[in-house]
């Protein structure tokens, strides 16, 4: 739900996107760590100071698992504070990624994001029409 909320859930846990839409969410997060992985062990082109991007979602994620331990809420809203630094390492470790598949994620990630702004907006829309 933590995830799921942090991505796109709409009107009061309501309304849902699709899971595939999740789905993919995860795959190319998948293939952001792969290339941050990549970029830090493999070539080694990780300079301390892009390094540190990665700490501010690992601290947040320790305060996320520590509020949903003592309060019962899985809201993915408590990532906002480290939504900057989620979307550079996104960008990073895209960016990264090996020859044949870097450039191509690189571009089909934000048309991806963007398709999925568009999509959420019409489904929002819809859903309170409906109600």
């Amino acid at each position: 739900m933590t995830a799921e909320s942090f991505l796109g859930v709409f009107g009061w846990l309501s309304t849902f996107l699709p899971a595939g839409i999740y789905g993919a969410y995860a795959a190319l997060w998948l293939l952001a760590l792969w290339g941050i992985r990549h970029g830090v062990l493999v070539r080694r082109t990780w300079p301390p100071e892009r390094a540190i991007l990665v700490l501010a979602p690992l601290v947040i994620l320790v305060l996320v698992v520590y509020a949903n331990l003592t309060f019962i809420a899985p809201q993915g809203r408590y990532f906002f504070p480290a939504l900057v630094a989620l979307s550079l390492a996104f960008t990073f470790g895209l960016a990264e990624l090996p020859r044949p598949i870097g450039p191509p994620a690189v571009i089909v990630a934000p048309l991806f994001l963007l398709a999925v702004n568009a999509f959420s907006l019409v489904l929002v829309v819809a859903s309170f029409v409906r109600n």
